[in-house]
């Protein structure tokens, strides 16, 4: 299997009224989120190993593809074949960094990559991977369904009724080649809806050449890309399509644990969404001029890979789930509470923390 992999990180200040005073549900676990702060389900437990793994997996339905490479890192898989590409999923994570999020994204295909990415002008819509963070649950339906249009203060070369008000984050592949008719692999950055903001190529591998770095920071532009030391070069900045610009960019929160944290070095929850690709929209090139593609209402119905994958690294998250006996005690309760008519609608409480 052939691989293309980049790394992400996205860094940010923690904002001043940020948080609703309410209390609200959040991640798989359905956790309580409250002024910025999180209490986590009973019982919940960090998954180490493959045994615990697959009792994650089993005791959830919509829980995410999930597994662990050899030295313990955390690999979301996204597949062509899968269910996650049509109801998306979301992980909750134990995480030692204050609202950061780093992690690898990958490409990968069974036999050469271009088999996979050089199929037509538009093939910029044939490897989507939508994601956010850092929502409610109820926040997160809305999310999948695309993003939130109506805002004003976009450019008027955006079109009527296509200012995004808010909107989650995703990154695309495409194949395309040099001035010297070297194959290349394009990777672009941008916030769901919106005309591209970043895109940065480099040459297109052959074999695995190991994890290529990209960084998603809240500094000078708030969504950037890099690779090595080489960033991203600003794409369509004019026509960006998104109130407020980079401003109006979801700011990654991971929240502060109250009590005990299950793992002890990892004091913070970070809850993690894939997207469905209902969630994206489709960019459609423009023929007058070769460098610049317009949003479109249709969808698209990718990926045309294999499988896309986010690793997080083991240093800095670790995978959490509700411990068995927790669970079917939860379970029992609910019943008795069904046959009284005051069944508990958030059912169980199993996480996935790293």
């Amino acid at each position: 299997m052939l691989s293309y992999i980049v790394g992400l990180s996205i860094f940010v200040l923690m904002l001043v009224g940020q948080f609703n005073t309410k209390a609200e549900s959040v991640g798989l676990g359905n956790h309580i989120l409250e002024e910025g702060k999180v209490t986590l389900a009973a019982g919940s437990k960090v998954v180490t190993t493959k045994e615990g793994l697959e009792e994650y997996k089993k005791s959830f339905a919509d829980a995410c593809d999930v597994d662990f490479d050899p030295v313990g890192n955390i690999i979301l898989h996204y597949k062509s074949q899968g269910t996650i590409k049509d109801k998306g999923c979301t992980v909750d994570l134990l995480t030692n960094k204050v609202d950061e999020i780093i992690f690898l994204a990958g490409l990968n295909h069974f036999t050469a990559l271009i088999d996979c990415t050089n199929k037509s002008i538009n093939d910029i819509n044939d490897n989507v991977l939508p994601f956010t963070y850092s929502l409610t649950n109820e926040e997160i339906k809305d999310f999948n369904n695309g993003p939130q249009f109506g805002g004003d203060g976009c450019n008027p070369g955006c079109g009527e009724g296509m200012c995004v008000n808010k909107t989650g984050l995703e990154i695309r592949w495409k194949y395309s080649k040099n001035t010297k008719d070297e194959d290349r692999m394009g990777l672009y950055a941008n916030p769901i809806g919106t005309s591209f903001i970043y895109v940065i190529k480099q040459p297109l591998p052959q074999k695995l050449k190991g994890d290529v770095q990209v960084v998603v920071n809240q500094k000078e532009q708030k969504y950037h890309i890099q690779i090595m030391k080489e960033v991203g070069k600003i794409y369509q900045k004019e026509a960006f399509c998104m109130k407020d610009g980079f401003d109006n960019i979801l700011s990654p929160s991971t929240w502060e644990i109250v009590g005990t944290s299950p793992d002890p070095e990892k004091k913070r929850l970070l809850v993690f969404s894939l997207l469905p690709q209902r969630a994206s929209r489709n960019l459609n090139r423009i023929k007058i001029d070769k460098r610049k593609y317009e949003e479109q209402s249709g969808l698209p119905n990718g990926p045309k890979c294999d499988d896309l994958t986010i690793k997080f690294k083991a240093n800095n998250l670790t995978l959490e789930t509700e411990a068995e006996e927790t669970k079917n005690t939860e379970m029992k309760e609910d019943e008795k509470e069904g046959e009284t008519g005051n069944k508990d609608e958030n059912g169980d409480n199993d996480d996935i923390y790293a």
